[in-house]
């Protein structure tokens, strides 16, 4: 997943050109005005609309917000996030209808319900660019939106499906009835589509008193002991409250046998009983990625019209939670847009006849422009010879992958270049985008 997010990023900057504009009063942008949306002004700062149902915010344990905040400063647009987050379909209807009116340039929205799914629609009528992200995956596909998100039903599949692998086939879930969030019915069905049947479920409240709530589910898995283990549907309440029961149980009697599983992660009792126990496992969406990479996306879309990922799923999850990946995942759940270890990163850039006021001279001035906001070095060999002629191109590859860089875009429709490429990098683990030359339907390839 680190190495898709890492590509995904590369792909962006693929697609920019030459298109930053720090000073938006006295320089004309020199992307060609293709938006499809009227209301956009290539020479203002691009106004983005982020709408959320709250449990799309506060479940976790850290605020996605700054995520999508941090690609706005990055990308020097206007990001309008309502601080009023109500779980309510009608506040979100009409938090969508003002975006509309209120001529924002796109709007980033979730969508838990038919209500918010008619005020999309809306939007959409109105050229405004719309993207889906954290929840509404069935409502996006009716729609053709670009979505980013957690396939939940997968997801509580996989989940249970490794439940099954370890030997547990009775679990319990549970589900804290203050989250009224429609993904835990997906992953609720996920889950069933493993055991062949409903799982039990519990819903907790845990409105007033978490310890209340802790003390509850402890006692009912101490009384009915025929549950060989616990899941929680999400949040990090959930997960707090799971932990911290199943780790008292375990504690009180060490001959139980009790497999903990949960979506999302919390630092209240789940990293000491993930690294007692061995049968506790979790899945993370990493929510910060999950809020900052629609605004990269709705950026191009806003600037050029064109729909990079237009009817597609960008899964961010499900990423496994172990004593092991803890650490890792614990990294990239913390809020800065690049984990550390890839700051000052060195990515190539294998675009042949870019030198001068060229078309692949452009592509290349706005794949270091955002390069450069992202704290990344870009490499770029000056070519000898004919220009990208199969041997050069590979000795770039090569060269590339001797530096082990970050990652590295190409520019080429050579079978045989593509096909040398995705072997070196499989071998390496490097990710790598290719953008075609233009004398076929534009594409792209990503690797994961």
């Amino acid at each position: 997943m680190k190495k898709f997010l890492f590509t995904l990023l590369l792909a962006l900057i693929a697609f920019t050109e030459t298109s930053f504009q720090l000073d938006y009063s006295n320089k004309k942008s020199k992307v060609p005005e293709c938006s499809k949306n009227p209301n956009y002004n290539a020479n203002i700062r691009p106004r983005i609309a982020v709408i959320s149902h709250d449990s799309a915010i506060n479940t976790f344990t850290q605020n996605p917000e700054q995520g999508a905040r941090d690609a706005a400063t990055i990308l020097d647009v206007q990001l309008e996030w309502n601080s009023h987050f109500i779980n309510s379909a009608s506040k979100m209807k009409s938090d969508i209808y003002d975006a509309v009116n209120d001529k924002v340039d796109g709007i980033i929205v979730t969508i838990p319900n038919q209500e918010v799914l008619e005020a999309v629609k809306y939007a959409i009528s109105k050229n405004i660019p719309v993207l889906v992200y954290s929840a509404g995956l069935e409502y996006a596909e009716q729609l053709g939106l670009t979505r980013i998100l957690l396939r939940n039903r997968d997801s509580g599949y996989e989940i249970a499906r490794e439940l099954l692998r370890r030997g547990y086939t009775n679990p319990l879930v549970i589900q804290i009835s203050t989250i009224d969030d429609v993904t835990f019915g997906s992953r609720l069905l996920g889950i069933g589509d493993v055991f062949g049947k409903q799982p039990d479920l519990l819903v907790i409240s845990d409105e007033n008193d978490t310890i209340q709530s802790i003390n509850t589910l402890t006692d009912h898995l101490i009384k009915n002991t025929q549950y060989d283990s616990v899941i929680s549907l999400g949040g990090s309440q959930g997960t707090s409250i799971v932990s911290t029961a199943a780790l008292s149980v375990l504690r009180n009697n060490t001959n139980r046998k009790l497999g903990v599983a949960f979506f999302d992660t919390s630092d209240m009792s789940m990293p000491t009983l993930i690294a007692e126990h061995k049968d506790v496992f979790g899945i993370s969406q990493l929510p910060y990625f999950q809020a900052a990479l629609p605004v990269f996306i709705m950026y191009l879309r806003i600037i050029t019209g064109f729909d990079v990922f237009k009817n597609q799923t960008i899964d961010t999850g499900p990423i496994w939670v172990t004593n092991d990946t803890w650490p890792l995942v614990k990294q990239n759940e913390q809020t800065t847009l690049i984990p550390l270890k890839e700051k000052d990163a060195k990515v190539g850039a294998i675009v042949p006849n870019s030198e001068g006021d060229s078309y692949n001279g452009a592509i290349l001035a706005g794949f270091r422009e955002l390069a450069t906001r992202l704290n990344w070095h870009v490499w770029n060999v000056v070519e000898s010879g004919p220009l990208g002629v199969s041997l050069q191109l590979k000795r770039e590859i090569d060269h590339y992958v001797e530096k082990q860089v970050a990652g590295f875009l190409i520019q080429t429709s050579n079978p045989d270049v593509l096909s040398y490429a995705l072997t070196k990098v499989n071998n390496t683990d490097i990710p790598m985008v290719t953008l075609g030359n233009f004398y076929e339907p534009l594409d792209f390839i990503i690797t994961r």
